[in-house]
């Protein structure tokens, strides 16, 4: 006899996409969604329409939204600054759907995880300000462009850049446990400058990048990684805590 019972629902995580303009093509690479579903999610992939509307009605259907990584920057006019010779090139989509997304997350309380550009993307949403370029404006900083640092081009995504410290009494210090000092895989040339005031640093490179960030609100679960938790997670115990609160947060809605 078949059983009648259903399993439990996942929570349905929407992922926003990256943009080749060469190619007019939205993607985004697997481990997002292999991420999302090992930890319980099922993923949507939201394609960059920055069209509100429909934004609203898609967002109604989710549980929860991971703003992706991107290979654009975030246009520095939305935080009010000039575009400089070393930031490189801005998607107008990718912002706005960021921001849109966001927007109607904050309305609904809904659980972000941002991971690398949306990390950018949540700061800026909330009004903060960006690092253009990281070798250009902190010269004595490390290197935090991982394909500069990797020994093998081969398997790149699991290398870990550089070490980060975690902040005590943050909700990234409850998953980290007892170290406090973790190495991580970051891959980016921009970096938070001045944080949101609704945002909690919760983690910083050696050389005093914000590599996390969560929203001070305990009410609502917004989590921020400049490092890539979603690539090389199978083998990670941090990057699968991540995950794993993200998706129980998002499943009690």
């Amino acid at each position: 006899m078949k059983s009648t019972r259903r399993s439990a629902r996942r929570p349905l995580i929407g992922i926003s996409m990256r943009l080749d303009p060469s190619q007019k093509h939205f993607y985004l690479q697997s481990n997002y969604s292999q991420a999302v579903c090992a930890a319980g999610g099922a993923a949507v992939m939201v394609p960059l329409i920055p069209d509100k509307g429909a934004i609203a009605q898609l967002v109604d259907r989710l549980d929860g939204i991971v703003l992706s990584g991107s290979g654009s920057d975030i246009d520095p006019s939305w935080y009010g600054a000039r575009k400089i010779a070393a930031c490189g090139d801005v998607h107008t989509d990718r912002d706005k759907t960021d921001f849109l997304l966001l927007e109607e997350a904050f309305r609904r309380q809904m659980p972000v995880l941002a991971i690398c550009f949306g990390v950018q993307s949540l700061n800026v949403f909330l009004g903060g300000t960006l690092i253009q370029d990281i070798p250009s404006q902190r010269p004595k900083a490390l290197e935090h462009a991982l394909s500069r640092r990797a020994p093998s081009k081969a398997n790149p995504e699991n290398f870990c850049t550089h070490r980060i410290e975690v902040l005590p009494g943050t909700l990234l210090s409850t998953l980290v446990g007892t170290h406090s000092v973790v190495r991580v895989n970051s891959s980016h040339h921009q970096a938070i400058d001045r944080a949101a005031a609704e945002l909690q640093v919760t983690a910083l490179a050696p050389d005093g990048i914000i590599e996390g960030v969560e929203l001070k609100s305990k009410n609502h679960f917004v989590m921020g990684t400049q490092w890539h938790p979603e690539k090389g997670f199978e083998k990670d115990s941090l990057s699968q805590r991540i995950f794993n609160r993200f998706i129980q947060k998002a499943g009690r809605r």
